[in-house]
């Protein structure tokens, strides 16, 4: 069991506590790398509608989902899917993901 006594915040660490800049910087962040990927989807959807015929009709059953997460290699992410289409024989997805100041394709 650990001893509640020992856990004590870093010097680095309470100043980030006292700080509220970042953690609003980090949701502007966010938000703006999930407008973007709202851009990136609406791009998608006109290439896509001109290749309806040769995709399965379950790819368009749902709408696109931009997720959101805090433990992508320990930092948030952002991640775009569509389409998607998850059958009992078929998987198709397109998945866009951002975190860590990286891209994923």
């Amino acid at each position: 069991m650990i001893d509640i006594s020992k856990l004590m915040l870093s010097d680095d660490e309470l100043q980030l506590v006292n700080n509220a800049e970042w953690i609003l910087t980090k949701r502007k962040i966010m938000n703006t790398v999930d407008q973007l990927l709202g851009y990136v989807c609406e791009s998608q959807k006109g290439v896509i509608e001109k290749e309806k015929e040769w995709l399965p009709q379950e790819a368009f059953r749902f709408g696109a989902k931009i997720a959101r997460g805090e433990n992508y290699l320990q930092l948030p992410y952002l991640m775009l899917d569509y389409p998607r289409c998850f059958a009992d024989t078929d998987i198709l997805l397109f998945e866009l993901c951002s975190g860590g100041g990286i891209f994923l394709a």
